[in-house]
Protein backbone atom coordinates (compact mmCIF):
# COMPACT_ATOMS: atom_id res chain seq x y z
CA UNK A 1 0.00 0.00 0.00
CA UNK A 2 2.74 2.51 1.38
CA UNK A 3 4.82 2.01 -2.22
CA UNK A 4 1.30 2.63 -4.07
CA UNK A 5 0.83 5.71 -2.63
CA UNK A 6 4.33 6.61 -2.91
CA UNK A 7 4.62 5.82 -6.90
CA UNK A 8 0.53 7.82 -7.00
CA UNK A 9 2.68 11.01 -5.18
CA UNK A 10 5.38 10.86 -7.65
CA UNK A 11 3.12 10.77 -10.66
CA UNK A 12 0.81 14.01 -9.53
CA UNK A 13 4.28 15.65 -8.26
CA UNK A 14 5.95 15.11 -11.63
CA UNK A 15 3.17 16.25 -13.55
CA UNK A 16 2.49 19.33 -11.53
CA UNK A 17 6.34 20.13 -12.13
CA UNK A 18 5.70 20.09 -15.91
CA UNK A 19 2.87 22.18 -15.91
CA UNK A 20 5.14 24.11 -13.64
CA UNK A 21 8.10 24.58 -16.84
CA UNK A 22 4.71 24.99 -19.25
CA UNK A 23 3.60 28.02 -16.89
CA UNK A 24 7.51 28.89 -16.59
CA UNK A 25 7.88 28.79 -20.60
CA UNK A 26 4.34 30.67 -21.20
CA UNK A 27 5.27 33.81 -18.66
CA UNK A 28 8.87 34.20 -20.29
CA UNK A 29 7.13 34.83 -24.03
CA UNK A 30 4.77 37.93 -25.03
CA UNK A 31 0.95 37.51 -24.71
CA UNK A 32 -0.21 35.49 -27.77
CA UNK A 33 -2.95 34.05 -29.03
CA UNK A 34 -4.04 31.26 -27.15
CA UNK A 35 -2.42 32.36 -23.93
CA UNK A 36 -5.57 32.40 -21.79
CA UNK A 37 -6.58 29.42 -22.76
CA UNK A 38 -3.40 27.52 -22.25
CA UNK A 39 -3.11 29.19 -18.68
CA UNK A 40 -6.87 28.02 -17.68
CA UNK A 41 -6.17 24.61 -18.85
CA UNK A 42 -3.19 24.46 -16.36
CA UNK A 43 -5.67 25.85 -13.69
CA UNK A 44 -7.91 22.68 -14.45
CA UNK A 45 -5.10 20.49 -14.34
CA UNK A 46 -3.64 21.43 -10.95
CA UNK A 47 -7.33 21.54 -9.36
CA UNK A 48 -7.94 17.93 -10.75
CA UNK A 49 -4.21 16.56 -9.65
CA UNK A 50 -5.20 18.60 -5.78
CA UNK A 51 -8.58 16.79 -5.66
CA UNK A 52 -7.13 12.98 -6.96
CA UNK A 53 -3.99 14.11 -4.22
CA UNK A 54 -7.14 14.13 -1.81
CA UNK A 55 -8.37 10.80 -2.66
CA UNK A 56 -4.33 9.36 -1.92
CA UNK A 57 -4.28 11.35 1.76
CA UNK A 58 -7.31 9.84 2.57
CA UNK A 59 -5.48 6.33 2.87
CA UNK A 60 -3.07 7.95 4.78
CA UNK A 61 -2.99 6.54 8.21
CA UNK A 62 -1.32 5.81 11.53
CA UNK A 63 0.57 3.21 10.13
CA UNK A 64 1.92 4.96 6.85
CA UNK A 65 5.76 5.52 6.85
CA UNK A 66 7.12 8.92 6.93
CA UNK A 67 8.19 8.32 3.40
CA UNK A 68 4.86 7.83 2.63
CA UNK A 69 3.89 11.34 4.13
CA UNK A 70 7.08 12.93 2.50
CA UNK A 71 5.76 11.71 -0.55
CA UNK A 72 2.55 13.20 -0.49
CA UNK A 73 3.14 16.45 0.64
CA UNK A 74 5.90 16.98 -1.91
CA UNK A 75 3.54 16.28 -4.51
CA UNK A 76 1.50 18.63 -2.43
CA UNK A 77 3.89 21.21 -2.50
CA UNK A 78 4.21 21.07 -6.02
CA UNK A 79 0.93 21.28 -7.02
CA UNK A 80 -0.44 23.97 -5.10
CA UNK A 81 3.06 26.09 -6.57
CA UNK A 82 1.72 25.56 -10.20
CA UNK A 83 -2.00 26.26 -9.10
CA UNK A 84 -0.62 29.82 -7.53
CA UNK A 85 1.10 30.74 -10.65
CA UNK A 86 -1.63 30.08 -12.83
CA UNK A 87 -3.79 31.83 -11.15
CA UNK A 88 -1.46 34.68 -10.90
CA UNK A 89 -0.32 34.44 -14.78
CA UNK A 90 -4.78 34.75 -15.54
CA UNK A 91 -5.48 37.82 -12.75
CA UNK A 92 -2.74 39.29 -14.88
CA UNK A 93 -3.91 38.27 -18.37
CA UNK A 94 -7.68 39.59 -16.69
CA UNK A 95 -6.60 42.87 -15.99
CA UNK A 96 -4.92 43.40 -19.06
CA UNK A 97 -8.06 42.22 -21.41
CA UNK A 98 -11.04 44.18 -20.77
CA UNK A 99 -13.35 41.84 -23.09
CA UNK A 100 -12.08 38.97 -20.60
CA UNK A 101 -12.55 40.53 -17.94
CA UNK A 102 -16.29 41.39 -18.87
CA UNK A 103 -16.78 37.42 -20.17
CA UNK A 104 -15.60 36.39 -16.28
CA UNK A 105 -17.53 39.03 -14.42
CA UNK A 106 -20.81 37.43 -16.49
CA UNK A 107 -20.24 33.67 -15.93
CA UNK A 108 -22.44 32.19 -13.65
CA UNK A 109 -22.54 28.55 -12.29
CA UNK A 110 -23.83 26.16 -15.07
CA UNK A 111 -23.18 22.83 -14.66
CA UNK A 112 -25.02 21.47 -17.85
CA UNK A 113 -22.72 23.81 -20.12
CA UNK A 114 -21.26 21.73 -23.08
CA UNK A 115 -19.06 24.28 -23.72
CA UNK A 116 -15.31 23.63 -22.45
CA UNK A 117 -14.28 27.72 -22.09
CA UNK A 118 -16.73 28.36 -20.65
CA UNK A 119 -16.77 25.84 -18.04
CA UNK A 120 -12.55 27.01 -17.53
CA UNK A 121 -14.10 30.54 -16.44
CA UNK A 122 -16.93 29.24 -14.35
CA UNK A 123 -13.83 27.16 -12.20
CA UNK A 124 -11.26 30.16 -12.65
CA UNK A 125 -14.07 31.92 -11.10
CA UNK A 126 -14.84 29.67 -8.48
CA UNK A 127 -11.30 29.56 -7.74
CA UNK A 128 -11.31 33.36 -7.48
CA UNK A 129 -14.23 33.61 -4.68
CA UNK A 130 -12.73 30.49 -2.74
CA UNK A 131 -9.02 32.50 -2.61
CA UNK A 132 -11.07 35.54 -1.59
CA UNK A 133 -12.87 33.84 0.90
CA UNK A 134 -9.69 32.49 2.53
CA UNK A 135 -7.42 35.98 2.18
CA UNK A 136 -10.70 37.32 4.61
CA UNK A 137 -10.73 34.49 6.89
CA UNK A 138 -7.00 34.59 7.45
CA UNK A 139 -8.05 38.01 9.08
CA UNK A 140 -9.72 36.20 12.04
CA UNK A 141 -7.99 35.07 14.88
CA UNK A 142 -9.39 31.58 14.62
CA UNK A 143 -6.83 30.88 11.80
CA UNK A 144 -3.50 32.09 13.73
CA UNK A 145 -0.80 30.23 12.12
CA UNK A 146 -2.32 27.91 10.13
CA UNK A 147 -1.59 26.13 6.43
CA UNK A 148 -2.56 27.69 3.61
CA UNK A 149 -4.32 24.54 3.11
CA UNK A 150 -7.90 26.07 4.97
CA UNK A 151 -9.57 23.16 3.42
CA UNK A 152 -7.76 20.67 5.74
CA UNK A 153 -9.49 22.62 8.27
CA UNK A 154 -13.01 21.46 7.99
CA UNK A 155 -14.28 20.08 11.37
CA UNK A 156 -11.61 22.31 13.21
CA UNK A 157 -14.18 23.56 16.40
CA UNK A 158 -13.65 27.44 17.26
CA UNK A 159 -14.78 29.88 19.96
CA UNK A 160 -18.49 28.89 20.30
CA UNK A 161 -18.40 25.45 18.25
CA UNK A 162 -18.03 26.98 15.19
CA UNK A 163 -15.90 25.68 12.14
CA UNK A 164 -14.33 28.46 9.87
CA UNK A 165 -16.15 27.40 6.93
CA UNK A 166 -19.31 28.97 9.11
CA UNK A 167 -17.36 31.31 10.13
CA UNK A 168 -16.95 32.44 6.85
CA UNK A 169 -20.87 31.88 6.01
CA UNK A 170 -21.56 34.21 8.53
CA UNK A 171 -19.27 37.00 7.81
CA UNK A 172 -19.20 37.20 4.35
CA UNK A 173 -22.32 34.59 3.23
CA UNK A 174 -20.21 32.53 1.78
CA UNK A 175 -20.82 28.86 1.53
CA UNK A 176 -17.46 27.39 1.31
CA UNK A 177 -18.71 23.48 1.39
CA UNK A 178 -21.22 24.64 -1.61
CA UNK A 179 -18.21 26.51 -3.90
CA UNK A 180 -15.81 23.34 -3.07
CA UNK A 181 -18.69 20.98 -4.19
CA UNK A 182 -18.99 23.07 -7.53
CA UNK A 183 -15.49 22.87 -8.56
CA UNK A 184 -15.12 19.37 -8.00
CA UNK A 185 -18.28 19.45 -10.36
CA UNK A 186 -16.47 21.87 -12.63
CA UNK A 187 -12.97 19.76 -12.76
CA UNK A 188 -15.22 16.41 -13.14
CA UNK A 189 -16.87 18.00 -16.22
CA UNK A 190 -13.92 19.35 -17.69
CA UNK A 191 -12.42 16.38 -16.99
CA UNK A 192 -14.66 14.09 -19.24
CA UNK A 193 -14.24 16.91 -21.92
CA UNK A 194 -10.56 16.69 -22.02
CA UNK A 195 -10.53 13.14 -21.88
CA UNK A 196 -12.74 12.66 -24.49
Amino acid sequence: MSNTIIDTANEYKKVAQMLETSAIEAGSEEIRQGFIEDALLRLFYAKSLELKLDKVQEQLDEQSDMDTFDAVNKAEEAIEKVSEMSFEQIESYAGDDKKFEIEVDSTSVDLDSQDKENLLRQLYKCEGIIRMAHRTAQRHSIYGNTSAAWEHLEGLDTEGGKSPEQMIFEDLGIDMYELLGVREKLVDKIEGMVAG
